[in-house]
């Protein structure tokens, strides 16, 4: 996963478990992004709270992330970290996906 940060990013994603769909249906999902695994304040939180994520057919395990530049021109360029949680309850949350991403440097505010 990329996105450059001169830009607004975009993108659907489908969640599957075992080849089918997980359903999404009145989940919240939280999107981390930190430059190091272990840093204590993320690069970008986008959550189906505050907006940047869309539940977009729950039962078909899909969603999309809507990040906008007054978000992402403030993330610098490079290779970070990310997870995608399903937040169960104040205490519990699992981890649904996750890995390395690329910040893409823009040429062009």
């Amino acid at each position: 996963m990329s996105f450059y940060n001169n830009a607004d990013w975009y993108q659907t994603f489908t969640v599957r478990a075992g080849g089918s769909a997980v359903d999404l249906t009145g989940k919240l999902l939280r999107l981390t992004l930190r430059r190091q695994v272990g840093d204590a304040s993320p690069l970008l939180e986008a959550t189906t709270d505050n907006g940047m994520i869309t539940i977009t057919d729950g039962v078909a395990g899909k969603f999309a992330l809507s990040v906008p530049y007054a978000t992402t021109r403030d993330i610098p360029a490079g290779n970070h970290y990310w997870d995608l949680v399903d937040v169960l309850s104040v205490n519990s949350q699992t981890r649904v996906a996750g890995g390395r991403f690329l910040v893409r440097q823009g040429v062009g505010a």
